[in-house]
């Protein structure tokens, strides 16, 4: 059948293949030419690049071409245009591919596989039917080891889509895929192997279940609780829900809180049990100290109070931060005390509670953390509140802290900034902003810092009642 009665049918008609095409580059010729050329052609590169040329008419024509060439370099192509935009040249790429298994060696498709699978997500078409019997016809046509090989391949997209058509066509036993996928260190393995627990006959579960609650993926070990605790008296389910009480995925936690809960086991008593045992790490600790203030659990203000005094950095900061949010109150003294202590961590969330949560503290105490650490970056995040405090800390940071080029650039244009903003604001300078910025070693800092903008810099403190004319 010629080409042209396969495309256009018996209606074609000279009108409509005579309009002009570019099948190479600036060079335009009929469509019927362009057709015969596709269809006659030996060169399989070539074909490869008509199988995406702008015309549908020719990406159909590469695809019947390539097919009765029936080279294996032709299936990558074909498959790109199984998503195609024009239903004719979908049909031609998925007919192709069927063809094709029956001369090409399955080995060849494997390769393949991750493409393939990716379409089922794909939006213009339902593709679920000719994928399921595609990969049927792949495992008749002897593809079989090349996906079990596929299982173990360096590829994690290889291996994913080898998973997921070993689950399709049943190559694998169901207990003996979830373990496979479990074990893979994959997390969209061991998402859906856990799914398969629950389908799996009641002797094959536990040891799986057990796989799946010791994984390292949070969502896994969630889901598996969710299957565990359908099973109350399964064994070692007691035991696995203490330990989720102290995962690091919050939802584990609450889940394993309400299952033990629904037991009538108390939680309180394992959380203190746990921390007075001294064998948990700090990242135990945290966890136990949060699941503490989320229960609401009594005694936790005293347990707070002692682990804010922990000589582990990671655990005074979350003791300190769950002290402010269990009690407003004290977030002032929260804020004073952690700025005074040794770790910059601590420093951190002590600036955080001034920035975020409104802690006050002092200009005093400020000019304590740049002349006790240094720390002008707490410092400065503190008083970036109020305007007339962030001069002041500009110029004791200028002072106190040992400069560096990049430093001394970066409070420039911290000054260079203020100085543009200070007629948008009307606040006036407190009695203690005078008294600071009169200082004489404070106003030569900020005069060495402001260089050339001097002359504005001393107008700002003359219109702001800080300075007289004869100190510019």
């Amino acid at each position: 059948m010629h080409i042209l009665t396969k495309l256009f049918g018996t209606r074609t008609t000279p009108e409509a293949t005579s309009y002009p095409i570019y099948l190479y580059p600036g060079h335009a010729i009929p469509l019927r030419v362009a057709l015969d050329t596709v269809a006659a052609s030996q060169d399989h590169v070539q074909l490869l690049e008509w199988t995406k040329h702008y015309s549908g008419y020719i990406r159909e024509a590469a695809i019947a071409r390539c097919v009765e060439l029936g080279k294996a370099e032709c299936l990558p192509p074909l498959v790109g245009r199984l998503n195609d935009w024009v239903p004719e040249v979908r049909r031609a790429a998925a007919h192709g591919l069927l063809t094709l298994l029956a001369t090409v060696p399955a080995e060849h498709f494997i390769p393949l596989l991750p493409q393939l699978r990716a379409l089922t997500e794909a939006k213009r078409t339902d593709h679920a039917a000719w994928l399921s019997h595609f990969e049927q016809q792949l495992v008749h046509a002897g593809g079989r080891d090349g996906v079990l090989n596929a299982l173990s391949s360096p590829d994690f997209r290889l291996r994913r889509a080898a998973y997921f058509v070993s689950h399709a066509q049943r190559l694998l036993e169901p207990s003996a895929l979830s373990e496979l996928g479990l074990r893979s260190g994959d997390i969209a393995l061991a998402r859906h192997a856990v799914t398969l627990i629950d389908t799996l006959p009641t002797a094959d579960q536990p040891a799986l279940l057990q796989l799946a609650l010791s994984s390292s993926f949070g969502p896994v070990r969630l889901a598996a609780l969710h299957l565990a605790v359908r099973h109350p008296d399964a064994p070692e389910i007691d035991s696995f829900l203490r330990r989720a009480l102290f995962d690091a995925q919050g939802t584990l936690r609450h889940a394993a809180a309400r299952a033990l809960t629904t037991k009538g086991i108390d939680i309180t008593p394992l959380c203190l049990e746990a921390l007075a045992s001294e064998r948990l790490d700090s990242r135990r600790v945290r966890t136990a100290l949060s699941l503490m203030v989320e229960i609401g659990a009594p005694y936790v203000e005293d347990v707070l109070s002692r682990y804010a005094n922990d000589p582990r950095v990671d655990v005074r900061v979350r003791a300190m931060t769950l002290q402010a949010r269990q009690n407003p109150a004290v977030r002032d003294e929260l804020s004073q005390r952690a700025l005074r202590d040794a770790s910059p961590k601590v420093r951190v969330l002590g600036a955080l509670l001034c920035t975020r949560f409104g802690a006050y503290v002092s200009l005093d105490q400020v000019r304590d953390l740049l002349t006790n650490h240094g720390d002008y970056r707490a410092a400065l995040r503190i008083c970036g509140r109020e305007k007339w405090d962030h001069l002041v800390c500009l110029g004791w940071t200028t002072e106190f802290c040992s400069l560096d080029n990049k430093l001394l650039t970066e409070l420039r244009q911290m000054l260079g900034v203020w100085l543009a903003r200070e007629g948008a604001s009307w606040t006036r300078p407190s009695a203690q902003h005078v008294d600071l910025l009169l200082r004489q070693q404070t106003a030569a800092a900020l005069l060495e810092l402001a260089a050339d903008k001097r002359s504005v810099l001393a107008d700002c403190l003359q219109r702001g009642g800080v300075w007289e004319c004869s100190q510019s």
